[in-house]
């Protein structure tokens, strides 16, 4: 505003600052995932800096050309919603990275990153912009004709050229900082799981009131049978049978796969979520026994970044055997080239006694699919 008002003197014309994002927010969105399917996150990011950079420069050599204000605005625009998904997903991804790392998921505290720095930015760019306007004397009765050179210079210097330098900054601190590419997340994503397959997945001790260590969901130290179901319907095999998307045999762990005919996975016990990846394609369960495992759908499809997938509980959410968890695109996930199978993992090597799978080779959703038993 204060650059049509009081630099160009086209206070009429201030409307285009808010058309031009307007526009670009209905495309700019739904357009990311596609370009990312080609162009790296960090290409993205980089482009769209470059274009805001560049939108500066044209900004503080020419304030009185229209066609290059409005040039500058659509270059400084337009990249915005590339800029904000690409730092979105960074931070995202760095919940995985933290579990892997520190062994805890702070999701909450990682996600509320990005809306409190936008609080402060918003905070300190308000009190800026009210510093600038007094000592630039762009307030009350001013005009364009009435701004002194020193005003201009002032205004030119805040708004634009410290802008700029700020812009490079973040453009040098992201590609030469920020080392979580997609490629990264995914060796992240599988390293994670096998981890929480061979370690458990969630706290299965806590500590009673005279100080004595108890199993989360069990009352003494008796085993306890847990009956697992079958979470989606399939054809049943073995983990050692199971084939990735890169042509190689067998998976490690205890658990059994399942070759799915739908797209729906079902609660295959009563218990609770304990943690589902940002990707969307893994889901810890617990049950109300304490038996934890892991349920992950499709091989290959992390790379997918949640894409065809839809969780319908999220972290600490309690469900009934039966309930619907997720639902998952198995023409899509082909389509990408990966492989739909669903494999259930049991995560708790060290504390099962006993595991007997089924000997169906065909099993509906809620069929037996293993007993196990849980000291």
């Amino acid at each position: 505003m204060k650059l049509f008002k009081y630099v160009m003197d086209k206070p009429g014309l201030f409307w285009i600052t808010g058309l031009i994002p307007t526009i670009a927010g209905f495309f700019t969105s739904p357009l990311y995932p596609i370009i990312n399917k080609w162009v790296t996150r960090k290409t993205i990011y980089a482009v769209s800096m470059c274009s805001m950079i560049l939108a500066y420069i044209l900004l503080i050599v020419s304030t009185d050309n229209l066609a290059m204000v409005v040039t500058a605005m659509i270059l400084y625009y337009v990249p915005q919603g590339f800029i904000f998904m690409a730092v979105i997903l960074t931070l995202t991804d760095t919940i995985e990275y933290g579990q892997l790392k520190n062994g805890t998921r702070n999701e909450a505290v990682t996600l509320a990153v990005r809306p409190m720095l936008d609080k402060m930015s918003g905070a300190i760019s308000n009190a800026v912009v009210g510093w600038v306007a007094v000592a630039a004397g762009m307030t009350g009765t001013a005009t364009a004709a009435s701004m002194t050179p020193g005003g201009i210079s002032l205004f030119k210097l805040v708004a634009f050229w410290i802008a700029l330098i700020l812009h490079v900054l973040a453009l040098i601190i992201y590609v030469f900082k920020v080392n979580i590419s997609e490629k990264r997340h995914a060796e992240i994503v599988d390293e994670l799981q096998h981890k929480l397959a061979a370690e458990g997945i969630g706290n299965p001790e806590s500590t009673d009131e005279k100080g004595s260590e108890t199993k989360v969901g069990t009352v003494s130290s008796e085993p306890v049978d847990v009956n697992i179901a079958a979470p989606v319907s399939g054809v049943t095999m073995s983990l050692s049978d199971v084939v990735d998307e890169h042509g190689h045999k067998g998976i490690a762990g205890k658990g059994i796969a399942i070759q799915p005919t739908e797209g729906k996975i079902y609660a295959p016990f009563d218990g609770k979520v304990v943690l589902v990846f940002t990707t969307k394609h893994v889901i810890g369960l617990q049950s109300d026994d304490g038996l934890e495992v892991l349920i992950h759908v499709g091989l290959g499809t992390v790379n997918m970044r949640g894409e065809g997938f839809i969780n319908h509980l999220d972290s600490g959410q309690s469900f009934k055997k039966g309930d619907l968890l997720l639902e998952f695109n198995r023409d899509k996930i082909q389509q990408s080239g990966y492989k739909d199978t669903v494999v259930v993992l049991l995560t708790q090597g060290n504390d099962i006694v006993k595991t007997q799978y089924t000997d169906k080779k065909v099993v509906a959703s809620g069929d037996e699919l293993a007993k196990v038993q849980l000291k």
